[in-house]
């Protein structure tokens, strides 16, 4: 269903909507976008979940909430994005074929198998766009922790300075509250 839905966008949108040129990710951002125009988002996820085999939860592996913040996980959207902005860059060809065609008045007798084909070869595309997106934002992370540890092992949390505070002891240590 994934496949067919992309194809009608693609094959159903004005001339110059989607280019050769365009990368998975701005193909899967306008496919999601006019998909989105009569269908939630959430059946766009629920039908991505169904070729890549993974769901958005809000638990982790073990069945616990997940308390992560949401801009730490992967979202819907992004993932959307590549396995369709995938599935679209793999099916533009065979579309743009098929509206020249259609223009000339010559009929097309559409290849259902070939479509199924060239959408998992899509799916397979959009994986390898998220795995790299993913082992990109990892690095960055790791690098962001590095610098944080560092800093961390670099001073005590007694010696940050805190501005307006111009007392000589710190509240309660001497039992009051200068």
């Amino acid at each position: 269903m994934l496949f067919a839905v992309t194809w009608k966008v693609l094959v159903g949108s004005h001339t110059g909507a989607f280019g050769r040129l365009m990368d998975i990710w701005e193909i899967g951002q306008r496919v999601v976008d006019v998909i989105g125009r009569t269908a939630p988002q959430c059946l766009v996820s629920e039908l991505v979940s169904t070729v890549v085999g993974t769901r958005q939860t809000s638990e982790d592996a073990a069945g616990r909430p997940n308390r992560r913040p949401a801009s730490l996980r992967p979202s819907a959207e992004f993932v959307n994005q590549a396995i369709v902005g995938g599935i679209g860059k793999e099916l533009l060809d065979p579309a743009y074929n098929h509206i020249r065609e259609y223009a000339h008045g010559r009929p097309t007798v559409l290849d259902e198998d070939a479509i199924r084909r060239r959408g998992l070869a899509g799916v397979a595309a959009g994986r390898r766009a998220l795995i790299d997106a993913l082992n990109e934002n990892a690095s960055e992370l790791e690098a962001l922790r590095d610098v944080l540890t560092d800093q961390l092992g670099q001073s005590e949390i007694d010696d940050i300075p805190i501005h307006g505070d111009h007392s000589q002891t710190r509240p309660g240590a001497d039992g009051g509250t200068d």
